[in-house]
């Protein structure tokens, strides 16, 4: 006899800013803006030779962070983010280290591969609960 599959999570957070049941999603500006200047893979990249379309910083990112980074630009519209920005975004704390042997684009590349660790615990923390659900209910 199978199992049947899990449910999928419930939601955690909420596009609705009236909204009083669920947390509203991080926005741009949340995630990156405890980053020092200086910090590690903080370093921007030079600012773009005329401005491109501004990013609303209290939305969220609109786009997947991959292995080369983003399309998405920082939010004034001036610069690429930095390594330590997209690393924020993706989850990554902020007192992560990256290998001081590893170039800017190896950097960018790990953090382009990884899966999210807020979306991991969410996702394990909900299987973990389902399957001890259905071990304290089968029969001994």
């Amino acid at each position: 006899e199978s199992e049947p599959l899990l449910k999928f999570p419930e939601p955690t957070h909420t596009r609705d800013p009236d909204s009083n049941s669920l947390p509203r999603f991080t926005s741009v500006a949340e995630a990156i803006k405890g980053i020092p200047q200086g910090y590690p893979n903080h370093d921007w990249s030079p600012e773009f030779a005329s401005p491109r379309r501004q990013h609303n910083g209290d939305a969220p990112l609109r786009r997947t962070i991959l292995t080369g980074g983003t399309t998405e630009v920082h939010p004034s519209g001036l610069r690429a983010f930095s390594n330590r920005e997209l690393a924020c975004l993706q989850g990554f704390p902020l007192d992560h280290k990256f290998s001081v042997m590893a170039s800017k684009t190896e950097v960018k590349k790990q953090i382009g591969n990884a899966f999210p660790p807020s979306v991991a615990a969410v996702l394990f923390g909900s299987i973990k609960r389902q399957l001890q659900e259905r071990d304290e209910m089968k029969p001994k």
